[in-house]
């Protein structure tokens, strides 16, 4: 496995990668072996507990699947970018959508 050197990316000394991550525990477990050696990594089992420990930790970024229980990943981002105390987290979704309307959702 490939050693990745992101530690450029983020300016302050201790940084946050908050991972809610769900669906494809296989692809989880490689995001979080990039991460780990360097950075804290947080872990949610569902949105809702996701959106929780991310307005509580306030992470430097956030990893997320669309298709997640309880409350998707789409809605996670909607209610961090409408929260003044969480707008400025990057959040990256992915997803195996590929329908057409389902990519501009």
């Amino acid at each position: 496995m490939p050693s990745w050197d992101i530690g450029h990316f983020f300016q302050n000394s201790s940084p946050f990668l908050h991972v809610l991550y769900v669906l494809l525990e296989t692809l989880f477990m490689f995001i979080k072996s990039l991460f780990e050696a360097e950075f804290r990594v947080l872990e949610a089992e569902n949105g809702v507990k996701g959106l929780a420990l991310a307005i509580e930790s306030i992470p430097d970024i956030i990893v997320s699947d669309v298709m997640i229980p309880e409350m998707n990943g789409l809605e996670v981002c909607y209610q961090l970018k409408t929260n003044i105390n969480t707008s400025h987290i990057p959040v990256v979704l992915l997803t195996a959508k590929t329908q057409n309307e389902q990519i501009i959702e």
